[in-house]
């Protein structure tokens, strides 16, 4: 829903460098002219971005900004007359700062602490501060059918500070997953990282695009007088590109409704005009609205900011609604870092509405969630089979399924032992299709003289179940099979992100409860399936059967969250009891998810509990 906002409309003209005159040209209290004192120093101003971890001095900072802007009795009367009769009327109040002096562009507004309610302005949705921009032709509400659909572009040349690609990529989709999950958000990332790269994506045939995310570096061009986007040229060094280049590529999209810059100095701004900065460039150009760092920001309070701000603005919410959404977010997630007034919102359009989301149709009586998890499992095979991972030379054939580097969201918050839900960063691992099944586990018995598994009368798989999985396997038997094939059992984190990919899904096809077409389960069957069986049921990077079966052994003890590899949970010489994951064939629904975890002692031998391998490594007993 989008939100009734009355407009404080407050202009900063030219000044001296300490007087500056100040002009309230629209809001609920009329009209009022007056003069303020900046007050703070240059050295003041860049104390603060050292300063974003002591919460008592950036306080200070706004504090003063405040006092500095609102001096004026008629000024600070006109902004409180306004608080209140936004609040009379059930709406909010929307700061639109206008700056017309390009020494005032730098100054991070965004920080403005008003100690007579002992709040920043702008970290709450009552208020909102945006730059605002006026240019001729203001943009026009686009109404935008789901999914949102966001070209990304990561930069990062080999003569500048590098980027962990593949990591940002994988964190940003990490922080879209459950839209992504409910088909309102379709995020594509460029694959090359030139201008041309971003020319032959922006031509009026590619698309529609509705917003363009980078990540990369900025800067600034004295001679040109422009801010700067720095992209990789042929051979992978810098190339500077200037921000009007940018926007004649960008304004090639005509649904293009906002540019997202997590760029250093993509806010920046010269002394000698307000249009210098690439943001301010942008919607000169034309972008209805972009959002830019003012300063350098941590990646995790970018991932932050940008997972809250999409999810809020996938909720209609107008786009400075939004970004007030996401820096509550970064507030709450970390209190102790101010890192929530590094994006800045510029924005040419008088009401911030840019789109409106059609709601798609959907059965009489179910919200959208039911509608999403009861229709068909839609599988998006993020991971490349692998016939047999290279260097691996093994007694044993396996059919493999690569899991690429990155995070991924292990745990749940529904069940203590899997609280709390959080990011892990695991390196690319291969894992098999399917559990080991009787045929290869006997190339082993036979390999090894090892002791057959009990069922197996006069020590042969019993007829018709060579290619279920094997069961009645204690722990040590696996990890004996492991030593001799020259692979090892996957722990509990590599498990869980083979089985439910890297947007935190409840089962291996998606949120879908489980059926009789995705899994073996609930003892419908009463025993194994061969495996394979259950296409349906294939996970994000082509695993099948991690749901029912048969329960899998992991190589970790069971130990609280956050999952660490360095706490001892992984050591093979303990005798405690190891994690079982998956659900079997006898197992009721909620086993069935890929965070269900429990444990069984070492030796034990149950005829519903097999395992599967990884690589690379072997484990030594």
């Amino acid at each position: 829903m989008t939100l009734n906002y009355l407009d404080f409309d407050i202009e900063i003209g030219r000044g001296d460098g300490r007087t500056y005159p100040l002009a309230v040209i629209d809001s609920p209290a009329g009209n009022v002219r007056a003069k303020f004192h900046f007050t703070l120093s240059e050295l003041e101003l860049k104390n603060l971005w050292c300063s974003l971890q002591n919460a008592q001095t950036v306080r200070s900072f706004g504090a003063k900004l405040f006092d500095s802007l609102f001096s004026e009795h008629q000024i600070r009367s006109s902004f409180d007359i306004s608080k209140d009769r936004a609040t009379m009327q059930n709406k909010y109040l929307r700061v639109k700062l206008r700056i017309l002096d390009p020494r005032m562009a730098v100054v991070p507004w965004e920080y403005l602490y008003d100690t007579s309610q002992g709040e920043y302005l702008c970290l709450g949705h009552q208020i909102s501060l945006i730059r605002y921009l006026e240019v001729a032709k203001p943009p026009r509400s686009l109404t935008v059918k789901p999914p949102l659909r966001i070209l990304g572009m990561i930069a990062s040349p080999v003569d500048l500070p590098s980027l962990q690609v593949d990591v940002e990529k994988q964190r940003l989709r990490n922080a879209l997953a459950e839209l992504i999950e409910k088909g309102l958000v379709q995020l594509d990332w460029l694959s090359g990282q030139t201008i041309s790269d971003l020319r032959r994506a922006t031509r009026p045939q590619m698309g529609p695009w509705h917003a363009f995310h980078f990540v990369g570096h900025g800067g600034y061009d004295s001679q040109s007088n422009e801010g700067l986007l720095i992209f990789a040229d042929e051979a992978g060094k810098s190339d500077s590109r200037t921000a009007t280049e940018v926007a004649r590529l960008l304004t090639g999209q005509p649904d293009l409704r906002f540019v997202m810059l997590n760029a250093c100095k993509g806010s920046f701004t010269s002394e000698t005009g307000i249009f210098t900065s690439t943001a301010a460039t942008l919607v000169q150009q034309g972008i209805p609205a972009v959002i830019a760092m003012q300063h350098n920001i941590t990646d995790p309070a970018a991932i932050a900011f940008s997972g809250n701000f999409y999810d809020a603005l996938m909720t209609n919410l107008q786009i400075d609604a939004a970004v007030a959404d996401a820096r509550l977010g970064m507030s709450q997630a970390n209190s102790n870092i101010q890192e929530w007034g590094v994006p800045t919102l510029f924005m040419r359009a008088p009401d911030g509405v840019f789109f409106e989301l059609e709601e798609e149709e959907r059965p009489e009586g179910k919200d959208l969630i039911d509608s999403i998890q009861n229709e068909s499992p839609k599988v998006e095979i993020i991971g490349s089979k692998i016939s047999e991972p290279r260097l691996l030379h093994s007694p044993i054939e396996f059919d493999w399924c690569e899991i690429p580097e990155g995070e991924f969201l292990m745990g749940s918050n529904d069940r203590p032992n899997e609280k709390p839900r959080h990011s892990i960063y695991l390196p690319a691992f291969y894992i098999t299709k399917t559990p080991v099944t009787n045929a290869q586990y006997k190339q082993f018995v036979e390999s090894k003289r090892h002791d057959t598994p009990k069922h197996w009368k006069y020590g042969t798989i019993p007829n018709g179940k060579e290619n279920h999985p094997v069961v009645n396997i204690s722990w040590r038997d696996a990890v004996a099979f492991c030593d001799w094939a020259g692979v090892q059992l996957p722990n509990e984190a590599q498990w869980e992100k083979a089985s439910r990919g890297t947007n935190g899904r409840t089962h291996p096809w998606g949120n879908g409860a489980p059926t009789d077409r995705l899994c073996n389960f609930s003892s419908k069957i009463g025993d194994t399936t061969s495996i394979g069986n259950y296409p349906d049921g294939i996970s994000a990077y082509g695993c099948l059967d991690m749901a029912g079966n048969v329960w899998e052994w992991t190589a970790s003890q069971k130990k609280n969250y956050p999952y660490s590899s360095n706490d001892g949970r992984e050591e093979y010489s303990s005798t405690r009891p190891r994690v079982l994951r998956g659900g079997a064939f006898d197992s009721r629904d909620h086993h069935c998810r890929c965070a269900f975890r429990i444990t069984q002692g070492h030796i034990i031998l149950l005829n519903n509990v097999g395992f599967r391998v990884m690589y690379p490594g072997s484990v030594k007993i």
